[in-house]
């Protein structure tokens, strides 16, 4: 993303927030205003540094539960002298699978800007991955990597609300579905391969 495009996601978020101060979200204890000249300054360094931020794997800091692995070799019949190494790469696989959302919203926001499309990261809209405003209308969207990944709290928090939702991997087909993405235009150049 360059520094136009940044430019232009902090303006558009800082403009929904003009609207809508009470959708701005934040984990800290003493959340930045959003109505006032520095709290906007504040929200507009939060959002620069998350749309900025290297996404990358990192080094598993948890430790395994030796319970799952004990169940995994009953049920599966596999030798105790794999444990070791199939505790680190299931570890491995679910910071990949972490990863992939984040790697899915960078590419919907690199595709998706020029058709007004603007990240929300660090989650400064509860449960809204991307906003756009067309004809004075904001419309919101949460995209999920698979159909099966959305927590009951997300759902909950979406339910009764205009947030759309979109997913691109269906769980029990393997199928991919960007040619549902809800934008007409930005859904011809989005897929599979391209992500």
């Amino acid at each position: 993303m360059n520094d136009n495009q940044i430019k232009m996601s902090i303006d558009v978020l800082l403009s929904y927030f003009d609207e809508f101060p009470e959708q701005f979200a934040s984990r800290k204890k003493y959340p930045p205003n959003p109505k006032t000249s520095s709290g906007k300054k504040d929200i507009a360094e939060l959002i620069e540094t998350g749309l900025t931020q290297l996404i990358k794997p990192s080094i598993p800091g948890t430790k395994p539960d030796t319970i799952t692995s004990i169940i995994v070799e009953a049920y599966y019949d596999l030798p105790i002298s794999n444990r070791k190494k199939a505790e680190e790469d299931h570890q491995k696989y679910m910071i990949a699978e972490n990863i992939t959302g984040h790697l899915l919203e960078k590419y919907i926001s690199d595709r998706g800007i020029r058709y007004g499309w603007i990240n929300c990261p660090r989650s400064i809209i509860k449960s809204v991955d991307f906003i756009k405003k067309t004809n004075n209308k904001w419309r919101l969207l949460q995209i999920k990597n698979r159909d099966n990944s959305e927590n009951s709290s997300s759902k909950t928090v979406r339910e009764n609300t205009s947030i759309e939702k979109w997913h691109r991997f269906e769980s029990r087909t393997g199928v991919t579905n960007w040619e549902n993405f809800p934008d007409n235009e930005l859904r011809k150049i989005l897929s599979e391969k391209d992500f």
